[in-house]
């Protein structure tokens, strides 16, 4: 089968639509990904027999309605790229690439899979007046796909559909034990690697580094907060910015360090049932996790003692989190490679795709 992926961030550093591009060729099939390169570049490249296809129009990230026009511009993109597409199967990652999946697929009579990775009607700053109708044309092609994905059970209560979800999780490929290729300057370390957003707890880890000099830290990625980021790794020295990098870089960052952060915002809404690359990341390299109170992925890094949780504001409080897994480390880390043999692993990530691939045909 001819199978068209679309993803409306840069694909890569984006992992998800490559991680599963891998397993769909490994089955047989032919993979290209369309994806919305927001920083304007206009590189077609290829990457393990996967041609990457990008839209290149610049455009911000999280700016919800401000963005309109070149939402709309991608919309219309998506149209005509697929319009004139060969495929069989087209696979739509979010509602902001569902809509031109879902029209082409029923004109052309070709099956759509529609893998929810985030809400639309919750994740995106949108007017209330549209997150209703956001979120009922968002059940309406769930309900009316081949193929419905979200990536974790708790994903159920965002959405009312009746269609029997697949659950694909966020895991990644098992390369464990990985050798770190950095050079740590420090006994300690700590890392964040993702979107540089205000509701990612960047300003906090990069309080923690002023007042903790004894820990280096590292961060790697893009966003708004990325020359607030920059500057402060200017000012502090134990504070390393490596900005955005290629996904490897960004598992052997994880891979290199003792702690992995993702102190997200409980108080938005998209974040109570979080499930970061970063929990499947850790669980991989057997690297310990800090994470918020009450956003989901807390009660599982509780429950399987893999980390600590902590109250998103409280720098102190995260300042003793990381001094507190410093002396359980090792026994934390050990939990976590458990938790994704038993839960997470990529044999049953594999598994799963091949499942829902194998409805299509």
């Amino acid at each position: 089968m001819n199978v068209v992926m679309l993803r409306s961030v840069p694909v890569p550093p984006d992992p998800k639509p490559l991680k599963e591009a891998k397993v769909i060729k490994k089955l047989g099939n032919t993979v290209r990904v369309i994806s919305w390169n927001r920083e304007g570049e206009k590189k077609t490249r290829e990457i393990n027999g996967i041609d990457i296809d990008n839209f290149s129009l610049r455009a911000s990230y999280g700016s919800g309605v401000k963005n309109l026009i070149k939402m709309l511009l991608w919309q219309l993109f998506l149209i005509y790229r697929l319009s004139f597409a060969k495929f069989d199967v087209v696979h739509s990652f979010d509602l902001d690439t569902a809509l031109p999946a879902y029209i082409v697929s029923r004109i052309k009579r070709k099956k759509i899979v529609y893998e929810v990775l985030d809400a639309f009607y919750i994740s995106r700053k949108l007017p209330n007046s549209l997150r209703g109708i956001a979120k009922k044309l968002e059940e309406f092609i769930a309900n009316h796909s081949d193929a419905f994905i979200i990536v974790d059970d708790r994903r159920k209560k965002q959405l009312s559909v009746k269609k029997n979800p697949y659950i694909l999780y966020n895991t990644v490929e098992d390369i464990y034990p990985l050798n770190c290729r950095f050079k740590r300057r420090k006994e300690n370390l700590a890392s964040y690697v993702g979107v540089l957003h205000e509701d990612r707890g960047i300003r906090q880890i990069i309080e923690v580094a002023r007042r903790m000099p004894s820990w280096e830290f590292w961060i790697a990625g893009y966003g708004p907060l990325e020359t607030f980021v920059r500057e402060s790794a200017n000012r502090i020295r134990n504070m390393t910015f490596f900005g955005k990098v290629p996904y490897e870089t960004a598992l052997n960052i994880e891979g290199c360090s003792d702690v992995i952060m993702a102190v997200y915002d409980p108080d938005v809404a998209s974040n109570k049932f979080s499930s970061p690359n970063k929990l499947y990341e850790a669980t991989m390299l057997g690297v310990p996790l800090v994470v918020s109170k009450g956003t989901g992925i807390d009660e599982i890094v509780n429950q399987n003692e893999i980390g600590l949780s902590v109250n998103y504001s409280d720098v102190e409080e995260l300042i003793k989190a990381l001094e507190n897994i410093k002396k359980c480390k090792e026994r934390f880390g050990k939990n976590a490679r458990k938790v994704y043999l038993e839960k997470f692993s990529w044999d049953k990530f594999e598994n799963t795709l091949t499942n829902i691939y194998a409805t299509l045909k």
